[in-house]
């Protein structure tokens, strides 16, 4: 998972009491990041993805003694051991560590990227999908409940009723505006966004889309699926 319910525990995006349903908060992210991000980035990236996430190397270790060749995990980056050692932190010593490029962390964590010479930033996944968790629990959680009788809305003596509607659509927007930069389907944009980001470093995915696609402008043109934007109207 990408978001914990620690996530939501501060405004904007603070939702009440997950501490309570850690188990089926957890349940739900992990179910509705699978398919959202699916569709988001087609079948193959998104199962590319998940495998080179799944084969780093495990994180550096204090007491682990390393020999050449060793790679490791560190801040978020991948490094490859030139001399034996043991305690020497990865980053603080380039005779015994050098650092490597993972495109897969970098996707996961963000990264700057360049476009007609302007630089732009990729936030990352967790910061992507928590207005997208938050969205869709507040729409299919929160809203409404399932009871004996039917779905049913909690009523309260004390308080006004309000709707969520606009909190809801808000933060679905900006799971768009960084997942595609704000625009509607089938148009993504460049600025500040995932697929600016993917756009820009596209020869590194070449060989994840192939033999099907030969490049991976092609695939982010027919795979890439922008989550569009939604009103109140949920239009």
């Amino acid at each position: 998972m990408f978001v914990t319910y620690a996530d939501y525990e501060v405004a904007p995006l603070n939702l009440q009491g997950l501490d309570k349903v850690n188990n089926s908060f957890a349940d739900f992210v992990t179910e509705q990041e699978e398919d959202n991000l699916k569709k988001l980035f087609g079948v193959r990236l998104w199962t590319a993805f998940k495998a080179g996430i799944a084969a780093l190397p495990a994180a550096w270790a204090v007491a682990t003694a390393y020999i050449i060749g060793n790679t490791v995990t560190h801040s978020n980056k991948v490094w490859i051991a030139l001399q034996d050692s043991t305690g020497v932190v990865p980053g603080t010593d380039p005779l015994t560590w050098e650092d490597t490029e993972n495109k897969w962390i970098a996707l996961k964590v963000g990264a700057e990227y360049t476009y007609n010479d302007i630089r732009y930033e990729w936030v990352g996944m967790n910061k992507m999908v928590r207005p997208m968790i938050y969205s869709l629990w507040m729409r299919h959680v929160v809203s409404d409940q399932v009871s004996s009788i039917g779905t049913v809305k909690g009523k309260s003596e004390n308080a006004d009723m309000t709707t969520s509607n606009v909190r809801m659509n808000r933060a679905w927007n900006s799971y768009n505006a960084l997942a595609a930069g704000g625009f509607k389907p089938p148009f993504a944009g460049v600025v500040n966004s995932l697929y600016g980001y993917l756009l820009t470093n596209a020869s590194e995915f070449d060989s994840d889309v192939a033999p099907e696609y030969d490049e991976f402008t092609q695939y982010l043109s027919n795979e890439f699926t922008t989550p569009g934007r939604q009103s109140i109207f949920d239009v």
